[in-house]
């Protein structure tokens, strides 16, 4: 997967469990001060289903939560490293410039 943005934000915010969409918004404008369209949040979901980092989970009366797959995991924590390299070396190169 080419994990965008907002595929990493959601799976950030799905990594310590299930949550709700609701949820998973309001996660996001508080960790990344990101705003997410529920219409966006639900195409980013859709996609992740299908390539299996996503699944829902048992549903909590009116509310549809969803968590991480085994390799949804894996994909956010490949991403992780990926990205916390970049960081760094952007980092870097900021100093010397």
């Amino acid at each position: 997967m080419d994990v965008s943005d907002g595929a990493a934000l959601v799976m950030v915010s799905l990594a310590d469990g299930p949550r709700h969409p609701a949820a998973i918004i309001e996660d996001v404008a508080q960790t990344a001060h990101r705003d997410l369209a529920v219409g966006t949040l639900y195409g980013i979901l859709d996609r992740m289903i299908g390539e299996g980092l996503v699944v829902r989970a048992a549903p909590e009366g009116r509310r549809r939560p969803y968590e991480l797959t085994g390799a949804g995991r894996a994909e956010l924590s490949g991403y992780l490293a990926v990205m916390s390299s970049a960081l760094e070396v952007g980092q870097q190169r900021l100093a010397q410039a």
